[in-house]
């Protein structure tokens, strides 16, 4: 060997040593506190030790190499700039920033987020790449809160809206009902004591209270300023017969907005705008996640399970007399939640027995490449006797389609009578894992606490991978999202002004032009 090819091999060796390999691997999934004190001893260790992270447990090297990105040379190429912030008294929030941006946001993962301290002014910064890229290139970022087909109650012919209904589980959308509610009987009281001539004692007790009820109330509350009214008009409630119920805190965790809708076409209609219906249909979900004994959280599962039956029934009654044209699963501005949800929606609609729409993988170790085999992942499907159709079923999505919306999407375009339409989903397939104890089962997980932590980050679990696309960055498109079969553009100063739809209208039309 000559001494320029030693020279060579001598640098290159030297190099290796002073990156971080798996061997030096700090805890992370058990989040220790020596991993956190070293990352926050300097700008220096707090990158090494972030992209250390990021190198031993994020689930898509592969996908980012075939995109351009070269994880090696962002270290070479970043650490001595941080070793650079090390050595000044002061490090503006802008320069901090703007690494970091640098490093962080070229990653395609679609639930991939990331928190990192500036440590000489203590101030926490946040970066999720998908958002990133979807607020820069994308026109339908912004989400527009469709809820409202009242326009349709006075259309004709195949637009028409002949019943729809709406539960918003959201402690805001619950606090203003039952407080409505509760104002409506208190000035019922007002009303039929300014009738009567004279009050006794009693009486004017029961009207002063109730007018220091109104002059309290308001719908704009919180849960505990709520809750700290219920208290106080609880003798209030006895005497009417009435009670202001207490909101059970969770809540705020399992909220969502569930609409069913039946158009004159005969087809049957479900916008959620999250998928936590398992906490509310499901009373093994109701028993973890939400106060049983609590009396707003039983109505309010009371409410869902109504509307969510009022829509399967209506499908079923359709599909039975032969009438059935089609159905529409609104899943736009819906940002994902349980799989275990999939059963209620999609999944109502299938044979019993689970639905295969994908694979998936698993970090196996720390090293860059280690990937479990591929597995099959099944969808939960509809247990009880259901019927399955065959007629056309539509998937609504928008950039705003994330995780389970995207998941439903991606089952319905593998089924023979499944179609999606609306806009591009929002690129994130693969599923979390937040607990940090699972880390030794998934080498992905929860590394450290937000706000408390030099770093935090969450890195998913699972790495969606579609077979029938598998020739094309292995199969992954984290970053993409589910390209509709129609696409159709949401023209929202349409919406605005007269409160029509083009993409349920389109949806609507297709199912009317493939079933004559």
């Amino acid at each position: 060997m000559n001494t320029k090819h030693l020279l060579i091999l001598i640098t290159a060796t030297l190099f290796a040593a002073c990156r971080p390999q798996s061997d030096d691997l700090l805890s992370y999934g058990q989040n220790d506190g020596r991993t956190f004190n070293i990352a926050a001893s300097s700008y220096e260790e707090q990158f090494k030790a972030l992209w250390t992270a990021l190198n031993c447990n994020y689930g898509i090297w592969d996908y980012e190499e075939e995109l351009g990105m070269d994880w090696d040379d962002v270290y070479e190429t970043y650490l001595p700039k941080f070793q650079e912030l090390d050595k000044k008294e002061e490090v503006t929030e802008e320069e901090f920033t703007s690494l970091y941006a640098d490093i962080i946001n070229p990653l395609h993962d679609g639930h991939l987020f990331i928190q990192v301290k500036n440590l000489k002014t203590g101030r926490f910064h946040n970066y999720m790449p998908s958002q990133n890229r979807n607020y820069s290139s994308r026109r339908d970022f912004e989400k527009y809160n469709l809820h409202d087909l009242t326009a349709y109650m006075t259309q004709n012919g195949d637009y028409k809206l002949i019943e729809s209904r709406t539960v918003n589980t959201s402690p805001e959308s619950v606090i203003r009902q039952n407080l409505n509610v509760f104002a409506s009987i208190v000035n019922a009281k007002i009303e039929e004591y300014d009738h009567k001539y004279s009050l006794s004692e009693a009486e004017q007790f029961v009207w002063d209270y109730c007018q220091e009820f109104l002059y309290d109330y308001t719908d704009a509350m919180g849960v505990s300023e709520y809750n700290s009214l219920c208290d106080k008009y609880a003798q209030l409630g006895q005497l009417l017969g009435m009670e202001l119920p207490k909101i059970d805190s969770k809540l705020a965790d399992y909220s969502l907005s569930i609409e069913y809708a039946y158009f004159a076409s005969d087809i049957v209609y479900i916008r959620i705008n999250g998928f936590k219906l398992s906490a509310f249909l499901d009373d093994r979900y109701f028993a973890n996640f939400l106060n049983a004994d609590n009396a707003t959280s039983r109505a309010t599962q009371k409410a869902v399970k109504s509307v969510w039956n009022q829509w399967f029934n209506k499908i079923e009654e359709l599909h039975n007399h032969q009438a059935l044209r089609g159905v529409i699963i609104d899943v736009r501005d819906n940002g994902g939640g349980f799989v275990n949800d999939y059963q209620y929606v999609l999944g109502a609609l299938l044979p019993s027995g689970g639905y295969t729409s994908h694979q998936l993988r698993t970090k196996s170790g720390t090293g860059r490449y280690d990937y479990s085999p591929l597995m099959n992942f099944t969808f939960p499907t509809y247990e009880e006797q259901h019927v399955v159709i065959d007629a056309p079923i539509v998937v609504l999505t928008n950039c705003n389609s994330v995780s389970m919306a995207e998941s439903t999407a991606l089952g319905a375009q593998t089924l023979p009578n499944g179609h999606v339409i609306g806009t591009q989903t929002w690129g994130g397939l693969s599923a979390l894992n937040t607990e940090p104890t699972y880390y030794s089962e998934t080498y992905a997980s929860a590394f450290g606490k937000a706000y408390e932590t030099a770093f935090y980050a969450y890195i998913p679990k699972y790495i969606a991978i579609l077979p029938h696309l598998k020739s094309v960055n292995h199969g992954i498109i984290e970053g993409v999202g589910i390209i509709p079969d129609i696409e159709v553009e949401f023209d929202r100063d349409l919406y605005v002004t007269t409160g029509r739809d083009t993409q349920l209208e389109r949806a609507i039309e297709f199912i009317c032009s493939e079933v004559q």
